[in-house]
């Protein structure tokens, strides 16, 4: 399938049987107001949905922050040494099974 550019379609008279007739543009409707904003009805249902939302991302910044600021190498020297120390023999294992 070849592609024909739109000019090529104008010299054949054939653009205007391409394009589809646009619609009349409607009025745009009016917008309501956002729940939360001042003076609206439902005002202290969503605040106590904001003071949960406010509640649960301190909650998370707390324990990121201990998170963080803890110090977990004294705990994994000993477990990282051991672990370290059965992958060597195993590999020593491996090639002295290799080299006989």
């Amino acid at each position: 399938m070849t592609s024909v550019s739109a000019t090529e379609l104008a010299k054949l008279g054939k653009c205007e049987a391409m394009v589809t007739p646009r619609k009349a543009a409607r009025k745009p409707a009016r917008r309501k107001k956002a729940p939360g904003v001042i003076g609206f009805s439902a005002n202290k249902k969503n605040q106590a949905a904001i003071d949960r939302g406010d509640a649960a991302h301190d909650r998370f910044e707390r324990e990121a922050q201990l998170f963080t600021s803890q110090d977990c190498n004294h705990r994994t020297i000993l477990p990282n040494l051991v672990l370290a120390l059965a992958v060597a023999a195993g590999l020593l294992t491996l090639m002295a099974a290799v080299a006989t």
